[in-house]
């Protein structure tokens, strides 16, 4: 990590199993000189891969890692809440990877299906 990153700061990570006992991690991790998000848009994509040499990539994401484009019409769904996705889908188009208000990360998604694709 320290090749591509720089000096690690501290790291904090908890895996969770999820449904059908399929691990989940959330890691945080703290690293100097901080990142830019250049530099996270490299390594980090909330997108759909649409490199010929991904495609093994590219039929993963679409397999396993979209938000269903109807979720909302299902009344019994877990995720309508009162007519909205709770988890804020479908989210915005982004040029690039930047921060809201709240410091919450925005990832960059170029075109409409990017919106779908959970990260």
């Amino acid at each position: 990590m320290r090749t591509y990153f720089g000096k690690l700061v501290y790291i904090v990570r908890v895996v969770e199993f999820q449904y059908r006992g399929l691990p989940h991690a959330h890691i945080v991790l703290k690293v100097l000189p901080e990142l830019l998000f250049a530099f996270i848009d490299v390594t980090i994509m909330a997108r759909i891969p649409n490199d010929p040499e991904l495609a093994d990539v590219r039929s993963k994401v679409l397999k396993y890692n979209m938000h269903s484009k109807d979720h909302l019409k299902k009344l019994r769904n877990r995720c309508n809440k009162k007519g909205k996705c709770a988890f804020g889908f479908p989210f915005d188009l982004a040029t690039t990877t930047s921060l809201d208000s709240n410091g919450r990360v925005i990832y960059r998604r170029d075109t409409e299906d990017d919106r779908y694709v959970a990260s």
